[in-house]
């Protein structure tokens, strides 16, 4: 079942994505080695088409799949697509060593992903960090299957704002496309589609930066393949909670159950590549095309679009570039459509709090446990010594810095070497990345939740991974051997935690949510008539019931209700006293003003069968599912 999936998305990709990647790079003439295209073309295909499906769903074209399906007909009858005649012709030579390292990216980290989602006779196995953002996306597709914008399917009646998921647009429209389900797109297929996404761009991406083979294949691993320096803490921190999360930032983890960051990175990359290609020429088709890519990183991750715009503006204040001033207008212009349909609070996401995440770090269980570090900053206070107060937050900082990055600190470093002009505006630009994507989150948190600023640095962790390697390529230029060593070295010290990310998401019994009645109860719930549904407290903690069932709930996961910025007191009240209260006339008005059709319930609310309207259609020894009949 599993590679009929493969094979169905497979022919997705052919019928759709290469076809739309090749008509965009035909507008400014990109042309390439067959691998490199096949790449490119793939990355712009998934970007443009993720962006076609949501502007046809602005202007409710909810359902574009005739007009999609048509497209490779027509560009192979009217263009003849390069792809194919490049296939046919059987020119085509293989990299067998980049090979194995894409094999060896899919199969190790996409392991993070594959085994979660089962649905077994005991309950739903998800893995460490899928337990609960996993739910939310998987009910967030089931939405946008039906409509764009979609409906909050935590929040019914409402529609979904102050969130990107351009991501989970393109998993929707794969699975209405290819009739593969949502937890099969999600589990299973996206991951490894976007992993060798995002290695072939960051080989191509140094490969153009370093002109080295080799060093591209460690620009790969040092990227991909590598987490940090976590089990050195010990040595310094006996106290400390020994996990690759000890510093905030578990970015090989993190890359997986948050696949619209590892999305982004390949927006990101793709971008920077067309400009390192085109090296400045920006005639008015490249500027459109690079501007409607940027622009749609607020759709993806609007964490990566800030920080791409920080930077390009900042290189047009030093290069003073008219060609990168027109590329940032019309990025912003261009954006300014996703932010109206996408964003409906005004006010500034961030608060002020400097130094949040390193004080955090010093002095909370889950991390480094030293409270020796709080006591010193509180004295230092009280003493008015601000001098030896900057020196503990300057230890924070560097503590923080090596223990995620290790030697890829270094990185920072690369913007003091020479290169080629048509190479150090892209330098620039990862530096600026790095720079920004570790000050924001050291000055700032967000609101809702507030450690979501943390997503800065991963940034911060891509760009400075690439910059690493073009800067001990530049160090040691005669000395091959020594540089190739290096490199090795400081993946090697990166890798445990690849090893103990590995094991803590391997398939065990404790990965298994043992919520089998639940469970049962949403696939019963899918199989009926669309309608807002009413989840007793109990089972409201998450966004379970939506997942399985697609259904809209009244109300859950109050978690990523924070993240949304949505105040669910009132309706928080409104559902207990539902189940509290003893007047059938309060129940049944709160069943009308919401317009309730489906309540979930624990089996012991036996008042529910007193309520007139509502008949009871399902029950197991847990859970009863009740329906209002005047609906």
């Amino acid at each position: 079942m599993i590679l009929f999936d493969y094979i169905r998305f497979l022919v997705f990709c052919f019928l759709i994505i290469i076809p739309v990647g090749e008509l965009v790079l035909r507008v400014i003439g990109f042309r390439g080695k067959f691998w490199e295209t096949l790449l490119i073309t793939t990355n712009i295909g998934f970007i443009f088409t993720t962006l076609v499906v949501y502007i046809a769903g602005l202007i409710g074209i909810n359902n574009i799949l005739p007009a999609l399906i048509l497209l490779p007909f027509f560009h192979l009858l009217i263009f003849r697509s390069n792809f194919f005649v490049k296939l046919v012709s059987k020119k085509i030579s293989l990299d067998i060593v980049l090979l194995i390292i894409i094999a060896a990216v899919v199969i190790l980290q996409g392991a993070l992903n594959f085994y979660s989602g089962e649905i077994l006779p005991e309950g739903i196995r998800l893995t460490a960090g899928h337990a609960h953002d996993s739910l939310w996306h998987i009910s967030l597709i089931n939405n946008l299957k039906i409509q764009i914008p979609p409906e909050n399917p935590i929040y019914s009646g409402t529609l979904l704002t102050n969130y990107h998921y351009f991501t989970d647009i393109f998993m929707a429209f794969v699975s209405n496309f290819t009739s593969i389900s949502t937890l099969g797109i999600y589990f299973k297929i996206m991951g490894p589609f976007l992993l060798i996404l995002f290695s072939g761009s960051v080989f191509l991406l140094s490969l153009r930066l370093t002109a080295n083979k080799i060093l591209s294949y460690m620009a790969i691993l040092l990227t991909v393949l590598s987490s940090n320096l976590y089990y050195l803490i010990g040595i310094f921190y006996e106290n400390a909670k020994i996990t690759p999360s000890v510093f905030w930032v578990d970015e090989f983890a993190t890359r997986m159950t948050n696949l619209q960051l590892l999305a982004s990175y390949i927006v990101i990359l793709t971008v920077l590549y067309l400009m390192l290609i085109f090296r400045e020429k920006f005639y008015m088709k490249i500027t459109l095309i690079l501007s409607i890519i940027i622009s749609s990183l607020l759709g993806f991750k609007a964490y990566g679009f800030i920080l791409i715009m920080l930077s390009l503006l900042i290189l047009f204040i030093y290069r003073r570039s008219f060609n990168y001033l027109k590329l940032s207008l019309a990025s912003i212009f261009f954006s300014l459509i996703i932010y109206k349909n996408s964003i409906s609070s005004s006010n500034f996401p961030f608060i002020f709090m400097p130094f949040w995440f390193i004080k955090n770090m010093f002095e909370t269980g889950d991390h480094l446990n030293y409270s020796i570090w709080e006591l010193k900053r509180q004295t230092y206070l009280q003493d008015n010594n601000f001098l030896r107060i900057g020196t503990l937050y300057i230890e924070g900082i560097i503590v923080f810095l090596l223990g995620n990055l290790g030697g890829k600190i270094a990185g920072f470093l690369t913007i003091f070497q020479k290169y080629q002009k048509d190479k150090i505006d892209i330098i620039i630009i990862l530096t600026l990345v790095s720079v920004f994507g570790t000050l924001i989150p050291c000055i700032f948190l967000q609101k809702g939740i507030v450690w979501n600023t943390i997503q800065f640095f991963y940034y911060s962790y891509l760009s400075l991974s690439l910059l690493f390697t073009l800067f001990i390529s530049r160090l040691l230029l005669r000395a091959k051997l020594i540089t190739l060593i290096i490199l090795a070295f400081i993946w090697g010290t990166l890798l445990p935690g690849v090893f103990y990310t590995l094991d803590l998401y391997s398939p065990n019994k404790s990965s298994i949510q043992n919520r089998s009645a639940l469970i049962d109860a949403s696939f019963f719930l899918k199989n009926q008539d669309k309608g807002n549904v009413v989840v007793d407290p109990l089972y409201y903690q998450d966004s379970l019931i939506p997942a399985l069932s697609g259904q809209s709930v009244f109300m859950a996961d109050s978690t990523q209700l924070n993240l949304l910025l949505i105040n669910d007191d009132d309706r928080d009240r409104d559902l207990r006293n539902f189940f509290d209260d003893k007047l059938e006339e309060n129940k049944f008005n709160f069943l009308e003003n919401n317009n309730i059709r489906y309540i979930i319930s624990n089996e012991g609310r036996i008042f529910l069968d007193k309520i007139m309207q509502l008949k009871k259609v399902y029950s197991n020894s847990e859970i009863s599912i009740y329906k209002n009949i005047s609906k």
